[in-house]
């Protein structure tokens, strides 16, 4: 029974903790731009430019918030957007030089705040926790991907049944 109450606990203290990391990361950049702004910045840089949708996959957002997102980075002409040569529906976003100059100045400070909201923890436990949140994560894709797998099954056999 004790195990089912803190089960219950969990998403309280990971809402509480996500509200602390943001907090520190606001506090120790001194530059107004989201953890959401920066993370979608990061990977234009690290993965060089992409599609909007492999963007919304890559940072576990829809597309509409990348749309938001770029448009904001796009503002302070960190990124830009064009057009698909093959496709004129598809949009590609990649990182501007200064959006490049910007993450370079940023990535240190963003290390010092990330040692600080994790020091406390040891590289065993760090580990531990990539290990289960990447567990976490993958679950509930595992489980639509079979849910649809299994509806699909299910419309073959109704059709089959006809």
């Amino acid at each position: 029974m004790q195990a089912n109450a803190r089960l219950l606990e969990l998403p309280a203290l990971f809402k509480c903790f996500m509200k602390k990391a943001t907090q520190e990361w606001k506090e120790t950049m001194e530059h107004d731009l989201s953890i959401s702004q920066f993370r979608m910045l990061y990977a234009l840089y690290a993965e060089g430019p992409g599609k909007s949708a492999d963007l919304a996959e890559l940072l576990g957002v829809t597309p509409g918030a990348v749309t938001g997102l770029a448009d904001r980075l796009m503002q302070k002409r960190y990124v830009t957007r064009t057009r698909d040569g093959q496709d004129r529906r598809v949009a590609l976003l990649a990182i501007t030089d200064e959006g490049r100059e910007f993450v370079e100045g940023v990535k240190n400070r963003q290390q010092d705040a990330l040692e600080t909201i994790f020091d406390r923890l040891d590289d065993e436990d760090i580990e531990h926790l990539c290990r289960i949140f990447t567990l976490l994560l993958d679950r509930p894709q595992q489980a639509s991907q079979a849910n649809a797998r299994a509806a699909n099954r299910g419309g073959r056999h109704t059709l089959n049944r006809e």
